[in-house]
């Protein structure tokens, strides 16, 4: 199980990892946290900490991705500059909105604000539009309710060099399931 790199390791899981595929492609994952928006959570400076995170996964794979879980569409595309060239793959996670910026920056890195969500698509993020209106409207903590009708899939399709980590294409993915 991944958890932010950037919270510390007493929250269980593993901040980066290496997923073997096909016996002959490693793939790095990182996880990582940024600070906007979140202010129940502490994490560390994000920044530092990813560039620990790809020394370790960059001597094993030259293809690593980043999730970053972003506040605001601001972080997450400071993220997106910072590891052009870098990596291969960084993902904005948070915003529950499938944005239409894909593309491929420095001619390495496949780059997305907000890589969507699995849910109901006649929603608010996967959640109930009526409840969470109410909440926005009148200010008060309400229980969310998750759709579960009319599923969908969003996110990206990757095209990845498994030689050089360059990213080749990336398009966008968005499916109703039922």
């Amino acid at each position: 199980m991944l958890r932010p790199y950037n919270l510390p390791g007493i929250f269980g899981g593993k901040g980066a990892s290496i997923f073997r595929i096909n016996d002959n492609i490693q793939i790095g994952i990182i996880n990582i946290l940024g600070r906007t928006n979140f202010n129940k959570i502490f994490p560390m400076d994000p920044f530092y900490t990813v560039d620990k995170a790809i020394e370790k996964l960059s001597k094993a794979t030259s293809i690593i991705i980043v999730d970053f879980h972003g506040g605001t569409t601001s972080e997450i595309q400071a993220m997106h500059w910072y590891l052009a060239s870098r990596v291969s793959l960084v993902v904005g996670s948070h915003l529950r909105i499938l944005t239409s910026d894909n593309r491929i920056i420095n001619n390495k890195t496949a780059v997305i604000t907000g890589i969507g969500y699995c849910g109901g698509y006649f929603s608010i993020g996967g959640l109930s539009p009526d409840i969470e209106i109410q909440k926005i409207k009148y200010g008060q903590f309400i229980y969310s309710k998750i759709v579960k009708e009319s599923i969908c899939l969003q996110g990206v399709i990757v095209e990845i060099d498994e030689e050089s980590g360059r990213a080749k294409s990336i398009e966008l993915f968005k499916e109703k399931i039922s």
